[in-house]
């Protein structure tokens, strides 16, 4: 059987210079968490053109699914609809 892996690509500009002390305190929880998720094979954030870009590769959908909803992840998701475009 062939596995395929699922991947997950964001792309987040934020709003104003006052949420970077948060986003970035968040962003670094969610990717401390990501990597030590079970299923995660690989998770980057980088900055490009003024926008946060990351990418999440897992090995599964249920492992994706379990990351997104919970922990660090969970909490920063609400913020962001208030901190990004």
């Amino acid at each position: 059987m062939i596995r395929v892996a699922q991947v997950s690509i964001t792309r987040l500009r934020i709003r104003s210079v006052r949420f970077l002390p948060l986003f970035f305190w968040h962003t670094f929880r969610s990717l401390k968490q990501a990597r030590a998720s079970d299923g995660c094979l690989a998770a980057a954030v980088n900055n490009f053109d003024g926008a946060f870009w990351t990418i999440t590769v897992w090995h599964d959908r249920a492992a994706m699914r379990a990351f997104l909803l919970s922990g660090a992840h969970r909490r920063a998701m609400p913020k962001l609809a208030g901190w990004c475009d």
